[in-house]
């Protein structure tokens, strides 16, 4: 990073003494000197997650010149040891411009102390932790190196290239959390390095006439951790009450294959291209459209996920009173199919001694990954706005649209997609000096609303059983087999108003606002959900003097949430 900025910053001197062979016509130093002190009390990175709090020397420099030639900003800012900020500037003439900039400062992260994590039983089946370094404080330097480079040649006015560079590092560290299982439910934490950095190089083109405007860019992004991952040892797979290890067959590993590793960070590696064209003008039309087109590679894995998407927007003023907004948007993303072959072990002891789950209860732990988020997308917004006459305010016509199909995630019995309508009516208005009226009432019907499928179980249609911890008893797949119902936690039927009122007096303004929202969602097997929720905020603020403001807040809110469901855990 260091190396990188001193190439940028020489580059940029390099190019600024042809500035040097005429007379300035302005130029201006400042320079800042101060010092600063902070004080803090338990939990830093809760009250000063991204300030310095040791205290220090506090340092600015600021420059200015502008010649016939082309212009030179340089500004400078140092805070204690970790808080910087850079900028350097200059143009030729208008035909070259340049902006470099560098931010860096440290953040502080939380150190989970698990406390809640320990059981206060020694039964077998309990949750339990260890921290591996209770006494780190976590936390990482942040740097941000920012460069853009302007072309815009004489004999072309209405082309302009570009290029641009920008870098971001984390380093430092942070706690890594991970479970074991069968043996209890034990949680283990700690320090993992952080190495990360993401370069992006890009290069853009601008044509610009008075009639319409193009634009194209191309990125390339990588992102890199040092640290590919870090080691834990397992616990053993032991049967909780027996401690015998009778479940070996049921894990993949345990602590007799060794340290395995744990928190794994793939480099990834990304290509946007980008496209957006401006027409101000077409048939009375404002018009904005763009498309966007990225492959981003899990080089891990090497597995790829594309991206497609594509936006329009529309306006029209159809005389002095009606203003039509439009905007829609569509999108696909795709993500390679992967084959998780499983480890399968044999069991180590009980009546299922050398044979794997698999040839003990003939399931077939292996499948294919298809990603749930492979899908397609349309939207529309629709916004039809009406002034009325004198102070009567404004009307608005609202309208959205929303179609998402998905490629293998099923939403419902056989159904893959979801389509949503909301109609809305909003109004606002200014019938006296400094005060401001506004209401809004949407409602919404939703097809198909994200579910669960056969997530929970209902003990209508089924009956509760114990929980045998016998090798032979009922296994969980068999449970989970019998969950019916269809969960989740979003409506197929929504209503939604708003009222807001606020009054300015002087230096004081007083406001009120009111929330209602009410949904249901009866559409699944055996689903029974709803949502009902009120809120009203009272806000007076003042501001008596230039350095003196002031406020005091009151919010009320209530809620009501009901959804049965029934789970039939582990062993049923």
């Amino acid at each position: 990073m260091r190396k990188i900025l001193f190439l940028l910053l020489l580059a940029a001197f390099v190019t600024v003494p042809a500035l040097a062979t005429d007379p300035p016509e302005t130029s201006e130093v400042e320079l800042t000197l101060g010092g600063w002190d902070a004080s803090t009390d338990e939990a830093q990175e809760v009250v000063s997650e991204y300030e310095d709090t040791d205290g220090g020397l506090l340092v600015g420099l600021r420059a200015e010149l502008h010649r016939a030639a082309g212009s030179l900003l340089l500004s400078s800012h140092v805070r204690g040891s970790a808080q910087q900020r850079h900028e350097l500037e200059f143009d030729l003439q208008r035909r070259v411009r340049s902006r470099t900039s560098f931010v860096s400062f440290y953040r502080r992260l939380s150190h989970d102390p698990m406390a809640n994590l320990e059981a206060t039983t020694a039964h077998g089946r309990v949750v339990r932790h260890d921290d591996l370094d209770p006494g780190r404080q976590y936390g990482f330097d942040y740097r941000d190196l920012d460069h853009r480079t302007e072309l815009q040649l004489p004999s072309l006015p209405a082309l302009t290239l570009a290029f641009t560079f920008r870098q971001q590092e984390r380093s430092g560290h942070r706690q890594s959390l991970t479970i074991s299982h069968c043996d209890g439910c034990h949680v283990t934490g700690q320090t993992r390095p952080v190495g990360e950095r993401t370069r992006d190089v890009g290069a853009e083109a601008n044509l610009s006439f008075p009639r319409w405007a193009l634009k194209a860019s191309h990125t390339q992004r990588r992102l890199t951790e040092k640290t590919e991952s870090i080691g834990l040892l397992y616990d053993r797979a032991l049967q909780p009450e027996q401690r015998t290890a009778i479940f070996t067959n049921r894990v993949s590993f345990d602590a007799l294959n060794g340290v395995m590793p744990v928190d794994l960070r793939p480099d990834i590696k990304k290509e946007i291209t980008r496209l957006q064209a401006t027409i101000p003008d077409a048939a009375g039309f404002a018009l904005n459209a763009s498309g966007v087109w990225s492959q981003t590679t899990n080089e891990y894995a090497n597995l790829d996920t594309d991206y497609s998407g594509y936006l329009l927007n529309a306006s029209r003023r159809f005389g002095p009173r009606v203003k039509l907004q439009w905007r829609a948007r569509a999108y696909s993303t795709t993500t390679d199919d992967y084959f998780v072959d499983i480890v399968e072990p044999v069991a180590q002891a009980g009546p299922h001694a050398g044979r794997t789950y698999r040839e003990v209860y003939g399931y077939d732990p292996d499948f294919l990954r298809r990603s749930s988020l492979n899908r397609d997308v349309l939207e529309s917004s629709l916004d039809l706005g009406l002034k009325l006459q004198g102070k009567a305010g404004t009307v608005r016509f609202l309208w959205d649209y929303q179609a998402i199909d998905r490629d293998h995630y099923e939403v419902a019995d056989g159904k893959t997609d979801t389509t949503s309508h909301v109609l809305g009516l909003a109004w606002n208005a200014r019938p006296v000096k400094g005060v401001r009226l506004e209401a809004k009432a949407r409602h919404g019907e939703v097809d198909n609303p994200f579910m669960l499928p056969n997530g929970v179980y209902s003990p209508a249609f089924g009956q509760n059983a114990a929980s045998p911890l016998a090798p032979t008893s009922t296994q969980y797949y068999v449970w989970r087999a019998s969950r019916i119902g269809d969960s989740t936690n979003q409506p197929s039927s929504w209503t939604e108003l708003r009222a807001k009122g606020s009054v300015v007096r002087g230096n004081t303004t007083a406001s009120l606002s009111y929330r209602w929202w009410d949904g249901e969602n009866d559409d699944g097997s055996l689903t029974d959900w709803s949502r009902n929720s009120q809120t009203a905020t009272l806000t007076l603020w003042s501001m008596p003097s230039p350095l003196v403001q002031w406020s005091v807040a009151y919010v009320r809110h209530d809620q009501e949430l009901d959804f049965p469901a029934s789970i039939a855990l582990f062993d049923g």
